[in-house]
């Protein structure tokens, strides 16, 4: 949603979490998964707690990778003056407009610099689709729709979670505190492992084989019968 050239729809409302959690399930149904292990990173991750709670009948594990669970990182946001520092950004994002031209000024040079740790051959790749038309608004509405995780939301509630969970976090990660990583715990009614590694926030370029190793164990421990 956003991403793609044929689903990039007009307005905020179409980018809540709801929605997004509701395309992550008819993706599954499209390929004829009944249940399915889910790994997310960022915004991703963020996609993923939504469908652990709303569909957790169809989830067998859940790997997050950086984000914590939204309600404690929404808590954070508001109450950790820390992570408020830390999301600024998020605020930014949330000007129609602004943010798409500040970001794609200068053959935007403000979003190669977001992808910090990527290769210039990544980055060239990302921009054959961010630099399409209506790419860039569908990306920065998942930010919009979601209201900066807005906790009286009546379409989306996160709340206790018993689907097999590992959260994975870089603890030099400048866009994610410690505060939330640790209320997360709270929420974990199931299964659940936490890894902290020595890294930043993009966990897949700066340790993949930890990441993967940490991803592959999660799934052996939870394997569909």
């Amino acid at each position: 949603r956003g991403y793609s050239p044929g689903a990039r729809p007009e307005g905020i409302e179409n980018y809540s979490y709801a929605r997004i959690a509701s395309d992550v399930v008819a993706l599954a149904d499209a390929v004829g998964f009944g249940r399915f292990h889910l790994v997310g990173h960022d915004w991703g991750a963020g996609a993923g707690w939504a469908v652990v709670a709303r569909y957790p009948e169809r989830v067998a594990s859940f790997a997050a990778l950086s984000v914590p669970h939204v309600g404690a990182f929404g808590r954070a946001i508001r109450e950790d003056p820390d992570q408020a520092q830390r999301s600024t950004y998020i605020t930014f994002f949330q000007e129609p407009g602004v943010a798409e031209a500040a970001l794609s000024d200068n053959g935007f040079a403000g979003l190669k610099n977001v992808w910090s740790a990527s290769s210039e051959e990544e980055k060239a790749e990302y921009l054959v689709l961010f630099s399409q038309p209506g790419a860039l608004s569908g990306a920065l509405n998942w930010y919009r729709g979601s209201r900066g995780i807005d906790p009286n939301d009546p379409e989306m509630q996160f709340g206790e979670v018993t689907t097999p969970t590992v959260l994975i976090w870089g603890n030099q990660d400048t866009a994610i505190g410690r505060k939330g990583v640790q209320d997360a715990a709270a929420y974990m009614k199931g299964p659940y492992k936490f890894v902290e590694l020595d890294a930043g926030h993009w966990l897949i370029q700066e340790k993949f084989e930890a990441v993967s190793d940490a991803i592959m164990a999660h799934l052996r421990t939870n394997r569909m019968a």
